[in-house]
């Protein structure tokens, strides 16, 4: 798993070029079900987001690994800024019919100057996948949120029509934007103290109570599994 390309955001150097997915214990179990490749940084940067994560590579690698995510705790504002700084255009792709536009509108008041070129929510017809992905082909930057391994698949179709611009996954993070209105999703505390895992079960108890208590002990053990015994 390629994780050491993402100093770059924090040095302020520009994007990259690159696609980068951001894997919790929940999407590195379907990922390394799936899309094996993807972890294996065959084509993506891999970031890990969350702490526990990023604290058991820590455990398991004797490196240090920082928690990253897309989202406004992290590498978003970078991504947002580095594209009005270089004048880069974006595409949003993900979420249920309306949100990527709404989450459109929060970004342009919030970085008057970005280029936001294209959007499309993530439920589009197969039929209209061609035209989607001949549109974010266009864009600079491409953020997709459709959950994994869509989301994955939608940025290596793109890498596959010649596209050479950079590309992030982004989970929940349109939805999270349009939640709080173009606000911080999560409070201050909350993500000081790195409880973001708590306050989102509080937002969204029914779906994901049984992801925390069920998927994320099985991905972490799946991931402990890998790093030690089959690096």
């Amino acid at each position: 798993m390629e994780v050491d390309g993402a100093r770059s955001h924090r040095a302020g150097k520009g994007l990259d070029g690159r696609l980068h997915t951001f894997v919790n214990p929940y999407s590195y179990r379907v990922l390394r079900n799936l899309r094996p490749d993807v972890l294996r940084g065959e084509a993506f940067l891999v970031h890990f987001d969350g702490i526990s994560l990023a604290l058991l590579a820590r455990v398991c690698g004797g490196r240090t690994v920082q928690r990253e995510s897309f989202d406004d705790t992290s590498l978003a504002p970078v991504v947002f800024s580095e594209c009005v700084s270089h004048g880069l255009s974006v595409a949003l792709i993900g979420s249920a019919p309306g949100v990527a536009s709404l989450a459109a509108d929060h970004l342009m008041r919030r970085y008057p100057a970005l280029n936001v070129k294209f959007v499309s929510d993530g439920y589009f017809p197969e039929e209209m996948l061609s035209e989607v992905l001949a549109r974010a082909a266009q864009c600079d930057v491409v953020i997709c949120s459709m959950g994994t391994p869509h989301q994955e698949n939608l940025l290596l179709k793109l890498r596959a029509h010649a596209w050479k611009g950079t590309g992030y996954t982004c989970g929940g993070y349109l939805d999270q934007l349009v939640g709080s209105e173009g606000v911080s999703y999560y409070p201050l505390l909350m993500d000081k103290l790195n409880l973001r895992w708590l306050y989102r079960i509080w937002k969204e108890p029914g779906r994901l109570i049984p992801r925390y208590a069920i998927d994320y002990p099985v991905g972490l053990v799946a991931f402990v599994l890998d790093r030690v015994c089959f690096r």
